[in-house]
């Protein structure tokens, strides 16, 4: 049994050497590229999926058993200062909103909650007052700022009338985008008398449901501008002093604004007196409202308006009195085919007129422009109310077409003379818009240039014959052009072998005199250059000029025994790989010899035991040689059985 057991032994020493034996042999590389790109794949998943994070440093854990201690330890210092922070606001509710008043800034904060419909205007949000705990008020109108950190809604009557009207003092609204006016049909009075605030931003307002924006901006005296590009008002039929007392208001965008309803425009615009221009063609409004259409005053006051365009509101027995008065810088006014100024009773005495007082001429544009107008009518304001006058009770016109009118300023000449004073080019005229500002440089001249140093004119068109209207440029005269440019005679360039045959077409070379010219070489099959000419490259001239390129022709037998040395390999009576062309030239050798060198030096074309082999084209050999190793274990075994039968018998 012992020589047993040490057979036995002896087998599997040898069988677990030879496996240990096939396990090492095989590549190490193998093994290492492989583990390495799984291992670290796994690592980065099982860290994301089981990893949990250890808490933040920045996370201060407040202690367990001292949070009591500490409350009830606070001093009467820190005690003190919290009552007097709850004294320095004061919360409450107000017109159904939730609001919080900051006593040291003035600052008004709207929590959110469902605006009360508000029926006065003595009674507004603004009246309000809030108590604190000591019996101590605080009116609401006197806050600097108002903050709307919540959700406005509108009760059921979808009115967001008075909103903010009265709070005089308030400079800036932010939040306005909480308001919700999807449901509104009213705005009456929402801004009236802010008369402090100087921007609005409104482009969340959603005004699809209203129908009245009566006096929403009247009286907000420090606005400068407004834009409300985003307005729907198509449902609006009163917008009646909607702008009334914006004296600062200078830019009004209301490039949205379309209807064709009989829309309220009593005193809309009235002493808006920044106001430069107002387009409303966009108004719809006719001749079948007559009547139903409230005019008076609506632009009453406008002193800074220069530009109107009302060329669509039909004008005749409306109530329209003092619609265009008072706007003494009016120089253009753009009226339509029903547009009337004046009503007059049949017997043609008058009745009512739009009062416009604008002193001055009024020419019709016709054909020409608005500050080069070519009509033949020329009037006062008074006769221009009269030429467009409808007859009272009637749709009875005494004018027929749309029309232009404008009002000129006397126009600036502008003189050109050179340095010595001498005229060089005839006087320019510009015209312009009675009111207008100008601001004007000496045109450009041929031949000479703007001196240096000169101001533009300035003004404003007026009619005042006594300014100055006529302006001096000076200009230097440019330096003389070089002799004029002449057309060189033409390069030509021949192509021919060593006995002076053309064998290529030629080339033309075309350029001016003095121009620099270079000619090429060509490539031509079976010939090699021999010489290159001196005169290659050169410049054009007065004469014509030969450039001759002379070339040798190439040995073809010395190349066909040339390619049978080089290659050697031949397939079916075809050559493996071709001969490099005949025609290449020197520079083509360089270049090969520097292409296959660089391949020699650069470590991505080259072979050596330091990469990482591909995991792919070795897995056979792995698997060859465990194969090895189980056929060895096999057969060891298999000796062992036989010899331990042996020794048994």
């Amino acid at each position: 049994m012992k020589k047993t057991s040490n057979v036995k032994g002896k087998v599997l020493f040898s069988s677990s050497a030879t496996i240990l034996l096939g396990l090492i042999s095989i590549n190490p590389h193998l093994v290492k590229a492989d583990s390495f790109s799984t291992s670290q794949t796994a690592s980065k998943k099982e860290t994301t999926a089981n990893e949990i994070p250890a808490p933040s440093e920045n996370i201060i854990s407040e202690p367990a058993n001292t949070d009591e201690s500490a409350a009830s330890q606070s001093s009467p210092t820190a005690q003190d200062s919290d009552a007097t922070v709850n004294k320095k606001r004061i919360d409450g509710t107000a017109a159904g909103l939730q609001v919080s008043y900051d006593l040291d800034t003035d600052e008004l904060t709207i929590l959110g909650g469902t605006y009360k419909q508000i029926g006065f205007l003595d009674d507004c949000f603004s009246d309000y007052s809030l108590f604190d705990g000591e019996g101590n008020s605080i009116k609401l109108d006197r806050a600097k700022q108002i903050v709307i950190t919540g959700k406005i809604s509108l009760n059921s009557s979808n009115s967001a009338d008075f909103l903010f009207a009265g709070f005089s003092n308030v400079c800036k609204i932010v939040g306005l985008e909480h308001l919700d006016l999807s449901q509104a049909t009213s705005t009456v009075y929402m801004f009236n008398d802010c008369e402090s605030l100087t921007s609005l931003n409104l482009f969340s307002f959603n005004t699809a449901n209203v129908t009245e924006m009566r006096a929403m901006f009247r009286k907000c005296k420090a606005l400068t501008a407004l834009d409300l590009s985003s307005f729907n008002i198509s449902k609006v039929i009163d917008m009646e002093a909607m702008f009334e007392g914006d004296d600062n208001l200078a830019d009004l965008n209301i490039s949205s604004f379309k209807t064709t309803l009989p829309v309220n425009l009593g005193a809309t615009f009235k002493n808006c007196a920044s106001l430069v221009e107002l387009n409303l063609e966009n108004f719809y409004i006719t001749d079948t409202n007559l009547g139903e259409v409230e005019l008076e005053d609506t632009f009453y006051g406008c002193t800074s308006l220069r530009k109107l365009n009302i060329k669509n509101i039909a004008i005749a027995d409306n109530e329209y009195g003092n619609m265009l008065a008072k706007l003494p810088s009016l120089n253009t006014l753009v009226l339509g085919k029903y547009t009337g100024l004046s009503t007059v009773f049949p017997s043609g005495a008058p009745a009512e007129d739009v009062g416009l007082d604008t002193e001055g001429i009024w020419l019709n544009v016709g054909n020409g422009t608005t500050i080069g107008p070519e009509g033949t009518e020329q009037y006062t304001s008074e006769q221009l109310m009269a030429a467009r006058a409808t007859i009272h009770g009637s749709k009875q016109r005494n004018f027929t077409k749309a029309e232009t009118y404008v009002r000129m300023g006397l126009p600036i000449t502008i003189h050109h003379v050179d340095e010595s004073g001498k005229q060089i080019a005839k006087d320019t005229i510009f015209p312009g818009n009675f009111g207008d500002p100008y601001s004007i440089i000496g045109d450009s001249v041929a031949g000479y240039t703007l001196k240096d140093g000169q101001a533009p004119v300035t003004g404003i068109y007026d009619n005042d014959e006594n300014k100055e209207r006529e302006f001096t440029f000076t200009y230097i005269k440019n330096p003389e052009s070089s002799a004029p440019i002449k057309k060189g005679e033409d390069i030509i360039v021949h192509y021919q072998d060593e006995q002076g045959r053309t064998i290529a077409p030629n080339e033309v070379l075309n350029g001016n005199i003095g121009d620099g010219y270079v000619s090429a070489a060509k490539e031509i099959a079976g010939y090699t250059l021999k010489t290159r000419p001196k005169n290659s490259t050169g410049f054009f001239s007065d004469i014509t000029q030969n450039v001759t390129y002379v070339y040798s022709k190439t040995d073809s037998n010395a190349e066909g025994q040339t390619d049978d040395k080089d290659n050697g390999n031949k397939s079916n009576g075809n050559k493996v790989n071709s001969a490099t062309p005949s025609h290449s030239s020197p520079y083509d050798a360089h270049k090969n010899a520097l292409g296959s060198n660089t391949n020699s030096l650069n470590p991505a074309n080259s072979s050596t035991n330091n990469q990482l082999p591909k995991t792919g084209s070795e897995k056979k050999t792995q698997l060859a040689t465990i194969a090895l190793g189980l056929i060895t274990l096999t057969s060891a075994v298999a000796l062992l059985w036989t010899k331990i039968k042996r020794f048994s018998k």
